[in-house]
C-alpha cells in the first residue's frame, strides 16, 4: 500500500527502466537476430551494439532472461495494488505495458501482466481469469481451446463481455499461434 501511494515516484522509474534498459536491450537483440514482438525494431546506432557482438548466445540470453525477470517483478508489485484508478499516469501503463505484454514471447510475462488487468476487476475479464490463465499453460491449451468457446449461442463467454474480451484474448493467442507457424 504505501508503494500504491508513491506511483507518482515509481512510475517515472519503471518507465525510465523500460525506455532505458528494457526496450534498448531487445532492439539490441533484434538487431542481432532475436525476435521478440512485444516491440518493433528501430533504426539503432551501431555503436550501441558493439559489445553484444562480442556476447556469446549465452550470454545473450542471459541478459534477456534477467531483464524479464525485472519486468516481471515491476509487474507483480503493480498486481499487488488496488485502485488502479488513482495511479499516476495510469492509461498509460495500462496500454503501454499491460495490453502490449499480453503478446510477450514468454509466458510468464504474460502471465504477469494479466495479473496485472485483474486489479481493474473488469467485469468482461474477472469471470473467465480460470480460462484466460488455461491458454497460458502449455499443457491445458489445446484443451482450453476447445472449452472456452466465443460461440454467440454456446459460448462460455457471456455476450455482453465479448466485445471487450475478444482483444484480450487475441493478444495472448497472437504469439502462440505466431510460434506455431
Amino acid at each position: 500500500s504505501v508503494c500504491e501511494t508513491k506511483t507518482k515516484h515509481l512510475l517515472p522509474f519503471f518507465f525510465r527502466f523500460m525506455d532505458n534498459e528494457y526496450y534498448t536491450q531487445q532492439n539490441r537483440l533484434l538487431s542481432n537476430g532475436y525476435e521478440d514482438l512485444t516491440r518493433s525494431s528501430s533504426s539503432i546506432n551501431d555503436d550501441d551494439t558493439d559489445h553484444l557482438k562480442n556476447q556469446t548466445p549465452k550470454e545473450k540470453f542471459l541478459n534477456k532472461t534477467l531483464l524479464n525477470k525485472t519486468l516481471c517483478a515491476f509487474l507483480d508489485i503493480f498486481a499487488k495494488f488496488t485502485s488502479p484508478k488513482s495511479w499516476y499516469q495510469e492509461e498509460r501503463l495500462k496500454n503501454d505495458i499491460f495490453l502490449n505484454f499480453l503478446c510477450h514471447d514468454e509466458a510468464a510475462v504474460q502471465k504477469c501482466a494479466l495479473s496485472c488487468l485483474y486489479v481493474y476487476n473488469y467485469s468482461h475479464v474477472t469471470p473467465y481469469k480460470e480460462h484466460l490463465e488455461r491458454l497460458l499453460e502449455g499443457k491445458h491449451f489445446r484443451n482450453e481451446l476447445v472449452v472456452f468457446s466465443l460461440n454467440d449461442n454456446t459460448g462460455a463467454v457471456h455476450s455482453d463481455h465479448r466485445d471487450a474480451l475478444l482483444p484480450i484474448i487475441m493478444r495472448i493467442l497472437f504469439l502462440k499461434f505466431h510460434s506455431l507457424v
